[in-house]
């Protein structure tokens, strides 16, 4: 695979070091170098997902929805203005999750974000030197945020500042199995999804092959 960017976000472009250049992608095709990077998946009853960037759900979820319905002609303000509208009708969601096969964790999220790579919605850099080929998933949740500390996580997000807060913790994983009642918001790459209860994400590591060498670590 490789990608030109002419997408609304161009996030994972921006990880492999693909420029818009259309020339310089044509040098790299002619040059016939590759390598293998990491993509996750996502299955619920009756159905999959795949991933190659970031998957999340919870207010990010939601603010892909919103995003959806948008024109995103405008790139990464239209991501911006999603959020906000999001922001304004934000409520924490009751779910139970468990990572990599261990104790089960319940209570109420903000949001989790499954991040292959390291930036999502046109640039927020949501997960800080997450590379594309360490076989792992890097887990971002946000729990205990009311709407004025969500606001300042989203001004932080796009310098990678919000990994400071108390309400943000991350981990690396394998895998996370995410179970709820009524409505959870998903989205994968961007994607909106219609997904049920329970969501099972797992890391494939080294499953696609990309032009060149890519910029691992973001």
């Amino acid at each position: 695979m490789a990608i030109l960017p002419a997408g609304s976000g161009n996030d994972l472009a921006r990880q492999l070091g693909f420029s818009k250049h259309s020339g310089r992608l044509a040098t790299r095709l002619q040059a016939g170098r590759t390598t293998l990077i990491d993509a996750g998946l996502l299955t619920w009853p009756g159905a999959s997902e795949w991933f190659v960037n970031v998957a999340s759900f919870g207010f990010t979820g939601a603010a892909a929805r919103i995003a959806d319905r948008m024109s995103k002609r405008f790139g990464g303000v239209s991501y911006v203005a999603s959020a906000l509208l999001a922001l304004a009708r934000h409520r924490d969601f009751d779910l139970r999750t468990v990572v990599d096969g261990g104790p089960p964790w319940s209570g109420q999220l903000c949001t989790g974000i499954l991040a292959n790579a390291a930036w999502f919605g046109s640039g927020m850099h949501v997960a800080p030197g997450a590379r594309v080929d360490d076989g792992m998933l890097d887990l971002v949740t946000v729990t205990g945020a009311g709407r004025l500390r969500l606001a300042g996580l989203l001004a932080g997000v796009f310098g990678g500042w919000h990994l400071s807060s108390r309400s943000v913790s991350r981990r690396l994983v394998r895998s996370v199995r995410v179970e709820w009642a009524g409505d959870l918001p998903w989205e994968a790459d961007g994607e909106v999804l219609a997904v049920e209860s329970p969501v099972l994400a797992e890391v494939h590591p080294a499953v696609l092959r990309v032009v060149a060498a890519p910029q691992a670590a973001g």
